[in-house]
């Protein structure tokens, strides 16, 4: 592709993202009298009053405290409200995901093509775009991006700005340690020259999480990083279990899951894919300690794109280029389930079954690929030829 065409795919997915976040910050259903008296409560409130204990302000939300810092800056550029500040900020986000996701795919190894099938996959996802779009006073979009940049640059031999934004990202959320984790695995089996700046990263995770943030920001409730996992063991049921697995894979992640685990399993012996499984893993042992198990685990996006874009490189170059593009298509579309409905967005009831057969689908093929696996030296997938300089000398 020329840059040119990059170019234009590139501003159709920010242009998408940003036309479908105010329709769904328009039209979505509105959220329950009550909603707003929890964390987007403590995020207002360190935004209008920055490092100050109020009623509001408790862990862990009073420990992410980047994004209320930078909607303040924006508020008051703007002369506008720390509400008005958050919804720059969210929608700024979401206009730099699509990009972030881009740079991200095609530092791996993708072809620009698929990496502008993740970018749209990702400006459209319902986790990432219709959970923050009608909801913008969260911090999951500066977290996201900010993985995105961390993994970026870990990839392309950036030690400076994996650093900055993993301390960027320990101020914003818990979800650093799997960017760090990321950075870790990427240093250890790919580019041992960044191990230092991974591991100068994971000490800058812990120190701002585990030590100063606790002190500067002491929670006037007690915040038990179990409670979790407590009330998971207390309330344990398979259908239980089941629901929170559901609300992990194919609500969070949609129809790229079956294709990841398709790639992922035939290719165990890739030591990319090795990597990727990993951190995928480790974004899904959230479910063990997260109580909104669908948000947090939305934090694992860039490695789950990355896993569903080799498969769809390789379904291409099996099956030929139109039914390649054809599922491309197919899977971009499938990130826009909505209902309109009186004048309101509302969530399509059907799509649970939806999700479940998708669950099915991703076992079926993760069976497969793992037997598959053993039984071939040669992975299903052949990547395309590696564009960084870590790659080359991993």
């Amino acid at each position: 592709m020329t840059p040119r065409a990059i170019a234009g795919g590139l501003s159709a997915c920010v242009a998408a993202a940003l036309l479908a976040a105010a329709l769904i910050h328009r039209f979505a259903m509105p959220a329950p009298a009550f909603y707003f008296a929890n964390d987007q409560q403590a995020y207002l409130s360190l935004s209008k009053h920055p490092f100050v204990q109020t009623p509001a302000v408790y862990a862990p939300a009073s420990w992410r405290v980047f994004p209320p810092l930078v909607a303040r800056a924006i508020a008051e550029a703007s002369g506008t409200d720390a509400e008005h500040g958050f919804l720059i900020l969210t929608f700024g986000c979401l206009a730099l995901i699509p990009i972030a996701a881009f740079l991200f795919l095609t530092a791996l190894g993708l072809s620009p093509q698929t990496g502008l099938v993740g970018a749209a996959v990702v400006a459209l996802s319902p986790t990432v775009l219709g959970y923050t779009a009608w909801d913008v006073v969260r911090v999951d979009p500066p977290s996201l991006l900010l993985l995105f940049v961390a993994s970026y640059a870990v990839i392309r031999r950036l030690p400076v700005i994996l650093i900055a934004s993993a301390v960027a990202l320990a101020l914003t959320k818990e979800t650093v340690f799997l960017g760090v984790f990321f950075a870790l695995a990427w240093a250890v089996r790919f580019d041992r020259r960044m191990l230092a700046s991974a591991l100068v990263s994971l000490a800058a995770a812990v120190v701002v999480r585990v030590i100063i943030l606790p002190r500067v920001m002491p929670s006037p409730i007690a915040f038990d990083n179990l409670f979790a996992l407590n009330d998971l063991i207390q309330q344990f049921t398979p259908r239980y279990a089941a629901r929170r697995l559901l609300l992990a894979t194919a609500t969070t992640w949609n129809l790229m899951l079956p294709l990841a685990a398709l790639w992922l399993t035939t290719s165990l012996r890739d030591r990319l894919a090795q990597v990727l499984l990993a951190t995928i893993i480790v974004a899904e042992s959230q479910i063990l300690v997260a109580s909104e198990t669908q948000r947090i685990v939305a934090a694992g996006y860039p490695y789950v794109v990355a896993s569903a874009g080799f498969a769809l490189e390789e379904i291409g170059r099996r099956y030929g280029r139109a039914r390649g593009a054809a599922l491309d298509v197919a899977l971009v579309g499938a990130q826009l389930p909505w209902l309109w409905e009186n004048g309101r967005i509302v969530h399509l009831a059907w799509l649970r079954g939806v999700e479940i057969a998708i669950v099915i689908a991703t076992a079926a093929l993760a069976v497969w690929g793992v037997r598959y696996s053993r039984t071939n030296r040669r992975p299903l997938t052949v990547q395309p030829p590696p564009r960084t300089s870590p790659m080359a000398s991993g």
